[in-house]
């Protein structure tokens, strides 16, 4: 009952419409000169996805629950690489028969002004089909009722621009069943059957962005699916017999493509969900009046090895970088939503992001009431922020989104996954081969004043720690504990010294301990020590990890003792100190182009007086 009352309620709409514009004595309203249809051709569209998503706009409007671009080929076109003809088909509410002439000019909507859709100039249709085609027909039907078709013809209609009267005979709507292919079975949706809906099909396709139909058809699927993310599956979009599956650029969707690799579970390494932030914002518009709306803040923190086809390998080059790379690429920036659809990529106002900042996700999606501050174009490509706006968007809350903490934070965040990850592959990549560091050590160790003879105590705690590893490797590799013992044993003939890598969360910046006769420097890979310090130079690693090691190897001499005791003490609260004062030291602005991607260090009040500079 509710949805005939939607429709009836559309259509009166409709019928008020051509009434209004009737009796203002306009017909098509609009001379379609050889100039004026040469420029609307080149309105600007990226490329012919987005040109279709303004008839997919169109179509979710009118209520549609399916929408399906499918191709024809000729007769003559034996190889099948290219359509001939392309139809965008839904089961939406339709038009009445007069609507279909307006809609097919510049301005012809009856959603003008709308806030609660989509569109509301009107310039979807017209500008969108002969972006890529010089003749397209529209042909709709409403519930009970025959189908009504109006075609228009760039070149004809360009040969008689100047006539009206020709052109209001040429627009007026015909009864005309549309072409069996465009409603033809498949096996995905059932369109043999359409009660209402629109269909519009585009022939002579002299300037499709792709020559082949496998390309054509990736290419859509991509875009739809980015663009209507948040309408899938509640909408179902179709690519010839292909479903259109959301594709989300932070990843955070189940259903979405790539969510994980091989999409049955998530991985490991998934995305990383950061808190959602929303702000009311209220301005008046260019005629007064006073409006207001949500503008909703999503974000995403994707780990270093999330771009790579077999994440225990370090480089997302070549044949290990997967295809979530390149929509990552592609959505380098905040990524903006108009009420649900997705409009552009920016970037931030007050910082640049970096090559690494390709891990950060910030998705706004703000209510069409908020037009006005995002200066979005009439092709529902582009938008721009005014000012005001962004200084809402950097305040701290309540007053604003605080978009600027929001990046340091995460900027911090994937500097602690960076170093964590490189740590792991650096540890790794030394499994076999001693350290600089570590031969060093024990070439040296003669030269130790006084020779320290281990105590029971401190024997007993060296061997409760090399079970422990021992019985630790047994569990997560199914080797046995007295082959993981024996490897360690013989491990520590040959590296009496080593160094490793752990991530601790609030420890310490490095931890000394014995396993059985190995003396083992553990780095803690989450401490601004490494990030850093350590991480910054490999030129001075090997130093460090000397510096550390005598520290660590006087340690262990007297643990088990009160002199062990006050070195954990001391370590702890050299840990907390260090930490404070490399922040003071080293600002996370020095290290946004270092590979461990440090944050930047960003100053509000510098960027709101630079914007009010510029203003």
């Amino acid at each position: 009952m509710a949805e005939k009352k939607r429709q009836s309620t559309a259509h009166s709409n409709q019928e008020h419409y051509v009434a209004s514009q009737k009796a203002r004595g306009q017909g098509t309203g609009i001379v379609f000169t050889d100039a004026f249809l040469r420029g609307m051709r080149d309105i600007g569209y990226r490329d012919s996805s987005w040109a279709l998503c303004e008839q997919c706009d169109n179509a979710i409007e009118a209520d549609a629950t399916m929408v399906a671009v499918r191709f024809r080929y000729a007769k003559d076109n034996g190889t099948r690489k290219r359509p001939d003809s392309l139809a965008v088909v839904d089961n939406g509410i339709g038009m009445i028969p007069e609507m279909i002439s307006y809609a097919v000019r510049w301005g012809g909507t009856h959603r003008e002004e709308s806030r609660k859709g989509f569109g509301r100039y009107g310039y979807g249709l017209p500008s969108s089909a002969i972006s890529f085609s010089t003749r397209y027909t529209v042909y709709s039907r409403t519930h009970g009722e025959e189908w009504w078709a109006v075609t228009v013809d760039v070149e004809q209609l360009a040969e008689i621009g100047g006539q009206v009267e020709k052109i209001e005979e040429l627009l007026q709507p015909r009864q005309k069943d549309p072409p069996a292919w465009t409603i033809a079975a498949c096996d995905s949706f059932d369109v043999t059957a359409l009660e209402s809906g629109t269909i519009v099909v585009h022939e002579k396709l002299d300037r499709l962005s792709w020559k082949t139909t496998s390309t054509l058809e990736s290419k859509l699927c991509l875009r739809l699916g980015t663009v209507y993310r948040h309408r899938l599956p509640g909408v179902q979009l179709f690519v010839n017999d292909t479903a259109v599956k959301a594709v989300d650029p932070l990843f955070l969707m189940e259903h979405g493509v790539y969510f994980s690799r091989d999409d049955k579970q998530r991985d490991a390494d998934g995305a990383r969900k950061i808190d959602t932030r929303s702000i009311v914002h209220e301005y008046t518009d260019v005629d007064g009046n006073a409006r207001s709306g949500r503008i909703t803040v999503r974000a995403a923190l994707l780990p270093p090895s999330f771009p790579r086809v077999d994440p225990n390998t370090q480089s997302a080059q070549g044949k290990n970088k997967h295809p979530r790379h390149k929509i990552m690429k592609e959505h380098h920036g905040l990524i903006v939503c108009r009420n649900g659809r997705q409009v552009d990529v920016v970037s931030p106002k007050w910082t640049k992001f970096q090559n690494y900042d390709m891990n950060i996700k910030i998705e706004l999606d703000f209510d069409a009431e908020l037009d006005g501050c995002f200066g979005i174009t009439t092709s529902k490509q582009q938008i721009t922020i005014e000012n005001d706006l962004w200084q809402r968007l950097t305040n701290a809350p309540p007053g604003g989104a605080d978009l600027v903490s929001l990046v340091v934070e995460m900027r911090s965040l994937d500097a602690q996954l960076r170093a964590n990850d490189a740590a792991r592959f650096t540890a790794e990549s030394n499994e076999d081969t001693p350290r600089a560091s570590e031969t060093a050590m024990a070439e040296t160790a003669k030269l130790k004043p006084r020779r320290h003879q281990p105590s029971e105590e401190q024997v007993a705690l060296a061997d409760a720690e090399l079970d422990s590893a021992a019985a630790k490797v047994s569990e997560t590799t199914g080797m046995s504990y007295e082959e993981a013992r024996r490897d360690f044993e013989g491990r520590a003939e040959k590296r009496p010294f080593e160094v490793s890598f752990m991530a601790m969360e609030e420890g310490v910046f490095y931890l000394p301990k014995k396993l059985g006769e190995q003396r083992r420097l553990i780095i803690n890979s989450l401490h601004p020590f490494y990030s850093k310090c350590y991480s910054r130079s490999s030129e001075i690693r090997s130093a460090l990890e000397v510096l550390l090691l005598v520290l660590a190897d006087a340690e262990l001499e007297v643990a088990g003792t009160e002199f062990g005791d006050y070195y954990k003490a001391a370590r702890h609260a050299w840990s907390e100190r260090l930490a404070v004062t490399l922040d003071r030291l080293t600002t996370d602005e020095e290290l946004q182009d270092v590979a461990s991607a440090v944050s930047e260090h960003l100053d509000v009040a510098a960027v709101l007086d630079v914007q009010s500079d510029a203003d």
